[in-house]
C-alpha cells in the first residue's frame, strides 16, 4: 500500500478521526503525527521549565501565550504581555518589540520590574521564531537576572578604584619623598624604585636605573660585593641597619643611612625593602661641631697658655721696676749705676706698657671699637723713619738690616690710617728681629695695580708648616719654649692681621723652618 499523508487534515478529518477524503492508513498516519508531535511539546516543556532563564513566548503581535517557571518566579503570571509595566523605562518594550519584528534577534541589558516591583537587572537575549517561508510566527525572549552580577562586578570594580587611587596615593608618597626607596627580588632585579633613589644614583654613578635591572650590575666592583652580602643578609630574614660612605666621585663622599627589610609572604621572603636618607649634611654638621669643640678646647688651652704666659710677662717688667726703684734711693749708690738703674726701669716700663697696649688694643679688636682714623701718609718718609728707628737695635744685635724702596722716583702718598699701618710694620719686625739670632732682615714696599704690597724677610729660625694657618690666630704662638725664651704676648701678629683687615687688606706668610720667614701685607692704593 503506498504511504502518503492527508494534507487537509484540520480542514476534513472530524473529531473520530475519520478521514473523508483519505482512505484508513491515512488516519492512522496523522494520528502518529500528532502523538509524536505532543511528546516533542512535552519534553521541550520540561526543558524550558527546567531552565534557569526566564523564558517567554508571544506572538508576533505581542499576545504573551507562554512562559516558564524561572518567568513565574521572577516577573509572575501574566497573560497580556505588558512592555508598558514590565520595563522601568515604559517605551523600552516597543524599542524591543520593533527591534525583534525588522532585525530578528537582540541582546542587550535592561531594568525590569520583578514581580514585587523591585527593579532587576536584566540581560535580554530575544529572536524572532520564522518558518520556512521567512515569516514570523513566534518571539520568543530569554531573561537573565544579572542584577547580584552587576553589584558584585560594581563592587569589584569599585574596589579596583579604589585600590589604583590607593597605590597612586602611596606612590605618589614615595616618589616625593625625600628617602630613597627601592626593593629587589631573589636575584636582585629591582622591582620597585622611586624617582629620588633614580636621581641619586645618577648623580652618583652617572647610570640611569630602570625597573627590572640588576642593581649588582649597576654598582661599581668596589660596591657590588659588599651589597651583595648586605641583600644576603636581609633574604635570611634580618631587618638591620647601618651608616653608610659611599664615594661618589674622587675624593666626594656621600654619607646615608640605610635600613634594610625582608618582604615576606606566608613564611618565604621573596625580596627586600630598602629605605636610604642622605644624612651627608648632618655628618658634616657633626664633623663640623667636632671641629669647633676641637677647637674650642684648644681655645681654652691657649688661653690658659696665654694668661700664664702674660702673667710672667707683667710680673717680670714690674718687678724690674719696683726692684731697681727701690735700689735707687740707696745714697751710696755711684752716678753710673744710678743711669744704669734708671735706664733698666725706663726699658721695663716701656716693655710694661707695650704688654698693656697689646692687651687694650685686642680688647678692642675682639670688642669691633676698633676704628680707622685716615690721613695722608707719605708711604715713602714712613719707611724711612722705621728704618732709623731699628737700624741701632740691628747693630746691638749684630743682624743685617735694610729697606728696600723698590725704586727711589716711587714716594706715594696715600688715604689711610698712619698709626695702624706704622703698628703693623713694628710688630712684624719686632718678630722678625726676636727671632733671627743671626743672619738679616729686611722689609720694603712695592706697588702691585691699586694695592701696595709690604713686606717682612727674616732668615731666622722659620715656621713649621702646620703652625702656618694658626699663627694669626688668638694667643696661639708657634713654638712656646721659643717665645718663653724670648719673651712677649703672642699678640703682635693677631693685632696686625685684624688691623690689615680693617685697612682693606691681606696678610699672609710664607716660611721654612731653619731659613726663614716672609710676612706679606697689602693696603688699598686710594690718594
Amino acid at each position: 500500500m503506498e504511504n502518503h499523508y492527508c494534507q487537509k487534515i484540520v480542514v476534513l478529518c472530524g473529531p473520530d478521526y475519520s478521514c473523508y477524503d483519505c482512505n484508513q492508513h491515512c488516519f492512522f498516519a496523522w494520528k502518529k503525527s500528532i502523538c509524536d508531535a505532543n511528546q516533542s511539546l512535552t519534553l521541550f516543556k520540561e526543558a524550558l521549565d527546567n531552565s534557569t532563564d526566564a523564558v517567554g513566548m508571544s506572538t508576533p503581535e505581542g499576545k504573551h501565550y507562554y512562559q516558564n517557571k524561572a518567568f513565574d518566579e521572577l516577573f509572575g503570571t501574566i497573560g497580556e504581555y505588558p512592555p508598558d509595566t514590565m520595563y522601568v523605562d515604559k517605551s523600552m518594550g516597543d524599542v524591543i518589540f520593533k527591534s525583534l519584528r525588522e532585525g530578528g534577534q537582540l541582546t542587550t541589558e535592561v531594568k525590569m520590574y520583578r514581580k514585587d516591583r523591585s527593579v532587576a537587572d536584566v540581560l535580554l537575549r530575544a529572536y524572532a521564531n520564522k518558518n520556512k517561508d521567512g515569516k514570523i510566527i513566534s518571539l520568543v525572549g530569554l531573561h537573565n537576572d544579572i542584577s547580584e552580577k552587576n553589584k558584585d562586578a560594581e563592587e569589584l570594580n569599585n574596589a579596583k578604584v579604589l585600590a589604583e587611587e590607593s597605590n597612586a596615593n602611596i606612590r605618589s608618597i614615595i616618589d616625593n619623598t625625600t628617602e630613597n626607596i627601592w626593593a629587589v627580588d631573589k636575584e636582585y632585579k629591582l622591582i620597585y624604585i622611586n624617582k629620588v633613589f633614580q636621581k641619586e644614583f645618577f648623580d652618583g654613578f652617572g647610570v640611569q636605573l630602570q625597573q627590572g635591572d640588576c642593581i649588582l650590575d649597576k654598582l661599581p666592583n668596589t660596591s657590588s660585593k659588599v651589597w651583595k652580602e648586605r641583600y644576603d643578609h636581609a633574604f635570611s630574614g634580618t631587618h638591620f641597619s647601618f651608616d653608610d660612605e659611599i664615594e661618589v666621585a674622587k675624593g666626594v663622599i656621600v654619607y646615608v643611612y640605610v635600613s634594610m627589610n625582608p618582604i615576606v609572604v606566608g613564611n618565604d621572603v621573596i625580596g627586600v625593602s630598602v629605605f636610604a636618607s642622605n644624612i651627608t649634611e648632618r655628618k658634616m654638621q657633626e664633623k663640623e661641631l667636632l671641629k669647633a669643640k676641637e677647637r674650642a678646647e684648644e681655645s681654652d688651652r691657649l688661653k690658659t697658655a696665654f694668661l700664664q704666659n702674660i702673667s710672667h710677662e707683667i710680673r717680670t717688667p714690674l718687678n724690674a721696676i719696683s726692684g731697681f726703684s727701690d735700689l735707687l734711693d740707696k745714697h751710696e749708690l755711684s752716678d753710673e749705676k744710678r743711669r744704669e738703674f734708671i735706664s733698666i726701669i725706663q726699658n721695663n716700663s716701656h716693655q710694661l706698657a707695650s704688654i698693656v697696649s697689646d692687651i687694650l688694643t685686642i680688647s678692642s679688636i675682639d670688642a669691633k671699637q676698633a676704628r680707622v682714623n685716615c690721613e695722608t701718609v707719605n708711604i715713602y718718609e714712613l719707611m724711612v723713619e722705621l728704618e732709623k728707628n731699628y737700624q741701632q737695635f740691628a747693630k746691638q744685635s749684630n743682624i743685617a738690616f735694610s729697606c728696600i724702596y723698590g725704586s727711589d722716583d716711587i714716594k706715594p702718598e696715600v688715604y689711610t690710617d698712619k698709626t695702624k699701618l706704622q703698628q703693623i710694620l713694628s710688630n712684624l719686625l719686632n718678630n722678625a728681629f726676636k727671632f733671627t739670632e743671626k743672619g738679616e732682615v729686611e722689609f720694603g714696599f712695592s706697588l702691585k695695580d691699586e694695592m701696595i704690597e709690604f713686606f717682612v724677610r727674616d732668615s731666622g729660625i722659620g715656621i713649621p708648616a702646620e703652625d702656618l694657618k694658626k699663627i694669626f690666630n688668638r694667643f696661639y704662638q708657634s713654638d712656646n719654649a721659643v717665645n718663653r725664651k724670648q719673651g712677649g704676648t703672642g699678640l703682635g701678629l693677631t693685632i696686625s692681621f685684624s688691623y690689615v683687615e680693617l685697612l682693606g687688606g691681606e696678610l699672609f706668610a710664607e716660611s721654612e723652618p731653619g731659613k726663614g720667614s716672609k710676612f706679606v701685607f697689602t693696603i688699598p692704593c686710594i690718594k
